[in-house]
């Protein structure tokens, strides 16, 4: 025990209460270094990030089964290299409103047209005619339109 400014102290005491706080910023410190090397090695390699990478058979599964995408099918009948016509929409009757489906995607599924992606630039209803086709498709191209 020594005297400090008239006051006893137990350096024993104050050594065990020191000990006990470096013990428990040691701990502290532990358990977030744990946790950052953990948050480091959980980061996905190269061949698990290529392996969660869709295929383009999958995107295309996926592209054909989309919730948001309507199936469509054309008639060769009234079309031109940057012109188609609907023959459905869904399964049932292209609209007859202009420009119901400007904007929108369509993306083809078959054909050689398969993998094409274009937007629809215009929409004429009494027709059935939309525009901004690379290249005709025929009725036997079928799309979905997103």
């Amino acid at each position: 025990t020594t005297t400090v400014d008239d006051t006893a102290v137990n350096l024993t005491n104050i050594n065990a209460e020191v000990d006990q706080g470096i013990t428990d910023g040691d701990i502290a410190t532990e358990t977030k270094q744990d946790l950052l090397t953990t948050a480091v090695e959980d980061v996905p390699t190269v061949a698990e990030f290529e392996a969660r990478t869709p295929t383009a058979d999958q995107l295309a599964y996926i592209v054909d089964n989309a919730a948001t995408g309507l199936p469509v099918v054309f008639t060769s009948a009234g079309g031109s290299t940057t012109a188609a016509v609907f023959n459905t929409v869904d399964g049932d009757t292209p609209s007859v409103a202009d420009d119901q489906y400007n904007g929108r995607l369509l993306v083809f599924t078959d054909g050689s047209l398969k993998g094409v992606v274009t937007d629809i630039t215009d929409y004429s209803g009494g027709t059935a005619t939309i525009t901004a086709i690379p290249t005709a498709p025929l009725d036997s191209h079928n799309a979905r339109l997103i």
